[in-house]
């Protein structure tokens, strides 16, 4: 992923033919790498004296989502690159349904639903999503509270507990907690202590020993309470009214990376992880740096 955004860096942004398929080619590569982790039990990480679970490629099948948009903005529009996305977003996908990681899974399934939203819906898709961000950030924890209730029969009969049943009970036992210091919440990193703190009122206090509730949007509201809540209101909405200045051609890879991002945080990670925001602040930094570079390409008219 680092060379992905070295070439991006360096290739991708100047955008020359020669070089605006690498970071697709060493995404190809990243996917391959990962099938062969799984497929032989991680001989690459067990010759670097890391351990060999196939849960360990989780991270990396996430991180394969996110740069699939950045990597595919760099190809020029021509029937040859057509050819060659289609082959990395079947190779990627691969690589993602075939890993452990079910918020990679679903990452890519939202991400691929919202690129082709964003491309019917235009400049008007910036508000759309603007909109559903914030909705749920604001309404997850009241919706946690019935979520078991509103999962249909076969998603929960075919999907096991580890997987949806206890992320349900989670949020929902999370939730109830909010109401206990719902204006300025319970402090950052609170939710470590959830268990020692709360455990003796819940029935199922078990949910609380994970160390957050795997969902961005309950534990804001757990550990910052309604004004946390605001204050991140506040810059998801200048967030996207920053994205009205982006090219047309931009919008839909980049609000399907938004999309796919917030997925996963609202399903999985904790909210202050570093590994995760180290994660966004790189794809971040060069989107940044590939639409700076074309605005300043557009030649001036006199």
């Amino acid at each position: 992923m680092l060379a992905i955004a070295a070439v991006g860096i360096r290739g991708g942004i100047q955008r020359d033919r020669s070089t605006a398929v690498f970071p697709c080619i060493l995404l190809l590569v990243t996917a391959v790498l990962i099938l062969i982790e799984l497929r032989f039990g991680s001989p690459v990480r067990s010759a670097l004296g890391g351990t060999s679970e196939a849960f360990r490629m989780n991270r990396g099948a996430v991180a394969l989502v996110l740069f699939l948009p950045l990597a595919l903005y760099f190809l020029p529009a021509t029937t040859p690159a057509r050819g060659f996305s289609i082959l990395t977003v079947g190779v990627a996908g691969i690589a993602v349904f075939l890993s452990e990681s079910e918020s990679a899974k679903l990452s890519f399934g939202v991400l691929s639903i919202a690129y082709l939203l964003a491309r019917v819906l235009g400049r008007y898709a910036i508000a759309v999503f603007g909109f559903g961000v914030l909705a749920t950030l604001l309404l997850t924890p009241r919706l946690a509270l019935n979520l078991n209730n509103l999962i249909p029969d076969f998603l929960s009969e075919n999907i096991s507990y580890g997987t949806l049943g206890i992320r349900a009970d989670m949020w929902g036992e999370f939730s109830k907690l909010i109401w206990f210091k719902p204006i300025l919440g319970h402090g950052m990193e609170a939710s470590h202590v959830a268990r020692d703190t709360y455990g003796h009122l819940l029935a199922n206090d078990r949910v609380l020993g994970f160390g957050h509730a795997h969902n961005f949007a309950v534990q804001v509201w757990y550990e910052l309470g309604l004004v946390g809540v605001l204050l991140f209101s506040a810059l998801i909405i200048l967030f996207f009214r920053s994205l009205k200045s982006l090219p047309v051609r931009a919008v839909p890879p980049v609000l399907a990376t938004v999309s796919a991002i917030w997925t996963v945080s609202l399903v999985s990670h904790g909210a202050w992880q570093a590994w995760w925001w180290s994660l966004m602040g790189i794809i971040a930094l060069l989107w940044l740096m590939v639409l700076h570079s074309e605005r300043e390409a557009v030649p001036v008219q006199s």
